[in-house]
């Protein structure tokens, strides 16, 4: 007897995910009549039978959701029973919705499975996917997920995958992207004039054949581009450097299996689980050194990944051995992802193509995890893991946030919720512009609704800044480090009041100065600068962020301490002089907190990197020098000065100064002065009571650091706010801003009232 019928709108990641079959199929266990159907970002569903039935399906729905839906919200509401006994997959529908986009993600076992078994009609095809796995954000054109509104339009089902498509209980029951070798997308390897080579299984043999012989492979992966070489083979890592104009930069390495993973890098159980994260990112791991010191330049670690797809597998299913994976663009330019681009562009880099004609819709860096304190942590959001999905009930469409220069990312805000989308990359070019603002305007279309207002920094020269301005919007600016607040209470859905350390190498200060060491209040509704790291000059401005040499002289000076040998022989003769000479008078130096900076400047002290080839790269070599195990800190004392903490370095750069003198090991120093960096914090958090702290900012990207903080505090039973699935570097800044921005509070940041529009934060 029917005498109950129930509608549920249901939100979270419930698109694309093979939900609407899975629903279809737990109401026929039941009975029940109905229908189940996409509308904008969320699905409705409406089951109708007995009582009991009714209930036993609600208590199932949320309860067994198959990964990788995610279920964050239903709301309920009774009907009136209509007779109905039939259930059914309804056409979709459009609206504005919550938006919950569905992720990239690996092959899962079942179809891993078919992929390796000959009798299968899909062995080792491409392509091969269920409603469990495979391209989904990458291949989306339009909301709701339809076959209609992806790359597979292009491609009509033959009557085998059609069936599979129509029958209720096969694994492929309306899956969107069902196609096999009949009817599915093509491979094919051309070389740079686009001359084919080779086609399908041959494409992917000739391929590995040129990847053992050193030449360069420019592969289409489903997100786009990348850049392949054999990770064995010193000389073609050295090509590719050189033709792709990366001299220097760490680049990721990408392994047939978990058992060739372990042959060149340590794992533990947290690094084993990111790795098999069904989202495949690069996990950055302590390295084994027995891949070429040209992958990853001085550095201890390798950032590795496994095959995030079943064009990966074709391709391994003829090598065994690992490939240097790098995104598909010269440097300074976006990640290339449609075929005549990456040919124009490429054509000097690579040595041959393997190309395939799914439509890459949105282009797609690698997503990058590090395990910290035993928990990933990701420091770029990517293919798998953007668009990040944060709940919000204040929030409406058309607030969008264009983020920081360095490592940029655009969020927007939908009906109840914010999205941070998927790391553009730094804003060296107007086409990186150009897509950021792409990406915001279709995110907020997708909500329904259109642009209406725009947030960025306070600096008034940023890329993003100057983007924002062409938009012809009303503004709303955000302090850097108020940013970086906001996205870890975004984050955390928590507005309690905390100590925020918000650190990193730079951001615009409302008192016009460089900031990056900062103690803040966060009272729930005010943020303010309580302290910070003591201030010290970068002589020569931005060309002290490229040389930790300069860095070091300033500390040098500042703390009173006589310049060691390993810093005298980093200056040719006469250099030094005029950089003192600078110093003496003041000139052409901006005064910093930055703690990203005083990184910089131990380790050119420590003589371990003068000059850096790359973002953070003499952090990175700071943290990898240092030893294991505790040690003793180097001395921070805090000093207070006009109501406000000092973070004081100089008796710490004295000790570092006096230590290498005396002979002590650069790793020992190294590691205490991490530890005397954590002691430091600790000594600023016993200054407010109990408060839970908040740690935010590019610095805390450093394991050593982070895992010492979250020690000392733990030891003294402090509560530690820390990311998570939001990056704590400046790819998380778009987020914060945007946080702020929905808020709506009057947040103050040491007085802060912006240069133009409105200010918060």
């Amino acid at each position: 007897m029917n005498d109950r019928r129930l509608q549920l709108r249901v939100r979270g990641v419930v698109q694309g995910v093979g939900f609407r079959p899975w629903v279809a199929r737990l109401a026929a266990r039941y009975r029940l009549g109905g229908f189940v159907a996409n509308r904008g970002g969320e699905v409705v569903v409406e089951v109708e039978g007995s009582g009991p039935s009714v209930a036993e399906f609600l208590g199932r729905l949320t309860a067994e959701a198959p990964p990788p839906a995610r279920i964050d919200a239903v709301d309920l509401a009774e009907l009136a029973p209509r007779g109905e006994r039939d259930f059914r997959v309804a056409p979709s529908g459009a609206g504005e919705q919550a938006l919950a986009l569905p992720p990239d993600t690996a092959p899962c076992s079942a179809c891993r499975a078919e992929f390796a078994d000959p009798a299968d009609r899909r062995y080792r095809y491409p392509f091969i996917s269920c409603t469990g796995c495979g391209p989904r954000w990458s291949i989306l054109t339009a909301l709701p997920y339809d076959r209609s509104h992806t790359s597979f339009a292009a491609h009509p089902l033959c009557d085998a995958c059609e069936a599979e498509y129509r029958e209720p209980g096969d694994r492929r029951f309306h899956h969107q992207a069902t196609s096999c070798p009949r009817c599915g997308p093509r491979v094919r390897l051309v070389d740079p004039a686009g001359t084919i080579l080779g086609e399908g299984d041959a494409a992917f043999a000739a391929a590995a054949e040129a990847l053992a012989a050193g030449r360069i492979l420019a592969f289409k992966s489903v997100g786009g581009y990348q850049l392949l070489v054999d990770a064995r083979d010193a000389g073609a890592v050295a090509r590719l450097r050189a033709r792709k104009g990366r001299p220097a930069k760490p680049l990721a390495v990408l392994f047939p299996d978990l058992a060739e993973v372990e042959r060149h890098a340590r794992l533990d159980a947290g690094t084993r689980d990111a790795l098999l994260d069904r989202r495949r990112p690069i996990v950055l791991l302590p390295s084994r050194a027995s891949l070429p010191d040209a992958i990853a330049p001085g550095l201890a670690w390798l950032g590795a990944m496994l095959p995030p797809s079943a064009v990966h597998d074709c391709l391994f299913a003829h090598l065994r051995f690992p490939l240097v994976a790098t995104s598909g663009n010269r440097s300074g330019e976006p990640l290339c992802h449609r075929d005549d681009q990456a040919l124009a562009r490429l054509g000097g880099v690579a040595d041959l193509f393997l190309l395939h004609d799914l439509a890459v819709q949105h282009p797609l860096d690698d997503s990058v995890v590090r395990v910290i304190g035993g928990q990933a942590v990701v420091l770029r959001a990517g293919r798998g893991f953007a668009p990040v999905a944060i709940p919000a009930e204040r929030a409406k469409p058309g607030t969008v946030a264009l983020g920081g220069h360095l490592k940029a990312s655009v969020a927007v805000s939908a009906k109840g919720q914010l999205l941070l989308g998927p790391h553009v990359g730094d804003l060296e070019s107007g086409e990186a512009e150009a897509r950021l603002i792409a990406w915001a305007d279709w995110l907020v279309r997708q909500g329904g609704g259109q642009m209406r207002e725009v947030v960025c920094d306070l600096h008034p020269d940023l890329g993003a800044v100057v983007a924002a301005a062409r938009l012809g919007l009303p503004q709303a600016r955000v302090q850097h480090h108020a940013a970086h607040l906001g996205s870890l209470l975004a984050e955390w859905q928590d507005a309690t009041p905390l100590l925020a350390l918000l650190w990193d190498g730079a951001g615009f200060g409302s008192d016009g100065t460089i900031w990056g060491g900062e103690c803040c209040l966060w009272d729930g509704r005010r943020l303010v600068r309580v302290g910070h790291l003591h201030p010290f000059p970068l002589v020569g401005g931005e060309a002290a962020i490229r040389e930790p040499r300069r860095v070091a002289l300033a500390l040098l000076r500042v703390a009173g301490a006589a310049v060691p040998p390993a810093l005298e022989s980093a200056f040719a003769p006469g250099e030094r002089a005029l950089l003192e000479r600078l110093l003496e008078a003041g000139s052409h130096c901006i005064p910093t907190t930055s703690a990203g900076r005083l990184f910089d400047g131990v380790a050119a002290l420590l003589g371990l990197c003068h000059r850096n080839r790359y973002e953070g790269e003499a952090a990175l070599r700071l943290e990898g020098a240092a030893e294991e195990g505790r040690v003793e800190p180097l001395p921070m004392p805090l000093v207070e000065v006009e109501g406000r903490l000092l973070l004081d370095w100089r008796p710490l750069v004295r000790a570092l100064v006096a230590g290498r003198a005396a002979g002590e090991p650069v790793g020992r120093l190294a590691a205490a002065f991490h530890e005397g960096l954590a002691a430091a914090v600790t000594a600023v958090a016993e200054r407010f009571g109990d408060l839970p702290v908040g740690l935010s900012g590019g610095v805390f990207q450093n394991r050593r650091l982070a895992e010492a903080v979250c020690r000392r505090l733990g030891e003294r039973g402090r509560p530690v706010l820390f990311h998570r699935r939001v990056p704590p570097n400046d790819g998380g800044l778009a987020l914060g801003q945007l946080w702020w921005a929905i808020k709506g509070g009057d947040g103050d940041v040491s007085g802060n009232t912006g240069t133009r529009g409105r200010a918060l934060g």
